[in-house]
């Protein structure tokens, strides 16, 4: 992986998907269940290349610690097109205990 991946207006998915620690099947299924999106796609009928921007990062490393402590996917997918701190804290509530221990030693 470039350094400068970051520095990138767009990356493609397996940059993406290598960047954030994911697999590209993911990024797949997420598409598919509308929960996270490319931010761009090929634009000719034989290119279907889906990218991402750095600035989505932040958003998949959320969808990935939620599905961790078992949060479902419809669920995130609720709370996440429109995020407030209000429905985090709403979504917190409801993920059973303990978290703490699920997420200690992460570095998202």
């Amino acid at each position: 992986m470039n350094d400068n991946s970051l520095d990138k207006e767009f990356l493609s998915i397996k940059e993406f998907a290598e960047l954030v620690g994911i697999s590209i099947d993911t990024l797949r299924h997420y598409d598919k269940k509308d929960l996270f999106r490319p931010a761009k796609r090929g634009i000719d009928f034989e290119n279907k290349y889906q990218y991402y921007t750095p600035t989505q990062i932040t958003t998949i490393k959320m969808i990935c610690i939620l599905t961790e402590i078992g949060v479902p996917l419809e669920t995130i997918k609720e709370v996440s097109q429109y995020r407030t701190p209000e429905k985090m804290m709403r979504l917190l509530l409801i993920v059973p205990p303990p978290i703490s221990p699920m997420l200690s030693g992460r570095s998202y």
